[in-house]
């Protein structure tokens, strides 16, 4: 135990010790942390910062962003990704007011959710300091849970072209390559085809919910929540006296009756862009996949590829959806869980399952990245 400059500084008097913090649960229970532990005082609370090498600190985030179960070379391929995020998380060094590069949740990577295990040190030692690299730089890996069968250009869900070089969206099959799903019937004939799907195992690969009568008030609420956010991401329709349409950025006002449900643009991959929720006393017009998914969220339940349920989710789980009227709603048929860019972690396994090697599923899901060494 030491102290220096207002902060508090905890270690262990072996290598092999480790830390518990009695007060903090996670999925595992009480982690035990590796390294030393700095304690500081910050607005009125406490800081904890667990200050580790970059190896070690992969060992937690890998078994709480990726099961065992899934194989060693998914193991590994999520190690280098794991490590090539990290990296930039580094460089953009965002909680420096704190005195950390990184935190322990998604904003950065999950941490020590669940404990260390033996094929996650295994597979980090394996690729001991490797990264993805794209023209001369380290990669933003990003990841997500499970494809609904073609991953996202990043440009499409992000609005951004930066990265798009090597976060290029593709047709996660064996036969691979890259489709055009910008229209209805395209994504339509696409959704319902029978391929060789790498993530068709995944129950979230199909999913579907219904919007039922009578969810304009929840809607309004998260209206006015995305609003606050990003007021140029919600937008109010306005018809001028010569019949002209136009969209501004407004304060919301309630819908009204929930009348219908438009999907307005997709991306190449099919992802939903932008969405026109139609009210009888207003029309919003909802751009990019995280707004959608958030206002879309179902109160009601979701039911899942093995007709097992999920309720009271605060995302939609992808935007890769069809909207359809019925009777009592609205049914939202869609496909996928998560963001939709970079490396499928259930397509990842199915690849690994079939004999590929991490190399090969970096590869296939960061196409034009190389394998470099982060540590000279």
């Amino acid at each position: 135990v030491g102290a220096a400059a207002g902060r508090l500084y905890i270690g262990t008097e072996k290598e092999s010790g480790r830390l518990k913090l009695l007060n903090v649960k996670r999925a595992v229970g009480t982690p035990s942390y590796r390294g030393t532990m700095e304690v500081a005082l910050f607005d009125g609370g406490l800081v904890l910062i667990n200050e580790l090498s970059m190896e070690e600190y992969l060992y937690g985030v890998l078994p709480s962003e990726m099961p065992s179960s899934f194989g060693m070379e998914a193991l590994k391929a999520q190690a280098v990704c794991a490590r090539s995020y990290a990296c930039n998380q580094l460089m953009a060094n965002r909680f420096r007011q704190y005195g950390a590069h990184v935190d322990d949740s998604m904003v950065s990577q999950v941490y020590m959710n669940y404990g260390e295990n033996e094929d996650a040190i295994f597979a980090v030692k394996d690729t001991f300091g490797k990264i993805m690299t794209y023209e001369g730089k380290c990669i933003t890996a990003y990841y997500f849970s499970c494809s609904y069968g073609h991953t996202s250009d990043s440009a499409d869900v992000w609005g951004t072209e930066s990265g798009t070089g090597y976060l290029s969206g593709g047709c996660q099959t064996t036969e691979g390559g890259r489709l055009e799903l910008k229209t209805e019937k395209e994504f339509e004939s696409f959704f319902y085809s029978d391929r060789n799907w790498y993530d068709e195992q995944a129950v979230w690969f199909r999913w579907k919910t219904i919007m039922e009568a009578g969810m304009e008030e929840i809607l309004y609420e998260r209206l006015k929540e995305r609003y606050t956010a990003v007021p140029d991401m919600v937008l109010t329709k306005k018809t001028e006296k010569d019949g002209t349409e136009h969209y501004v950025s407004e304060a919301i006002e309630p819908l009204g009756k929930l009348e219908d449900i438009v999907i307005l643009e997709r991306g190449n991959s099919g992802i939903v862009t932008k969405l026109l929720l139609v009210g009888s006393n207003k029309t919003y017009l909802i751009q990019k996949e995280y707004n959608i998914r958030t206002v879309l969220a179902s109160l009601t339940t979701i039911t899942l590829a093995d007709g097992s349920t999920s309720s009271n989710m605060p995302l939609l789980p992808s935007a890769y959806i069809r909207i359809s009227k019925q009777e009592n709603g609205f049914l939202i048929e869609g496909g996928g869980y998560g963001h939709g860019v970079g490396m499928s972690q259930y397509g990842a396994k199915a690849m690994a399952a079939q004999g590929n090697t991490f190399e090969k599923i970096l590869g296939h899901f960061y196409p034009g990245t190389e394998l470099t060494y982060l540590y000279q």
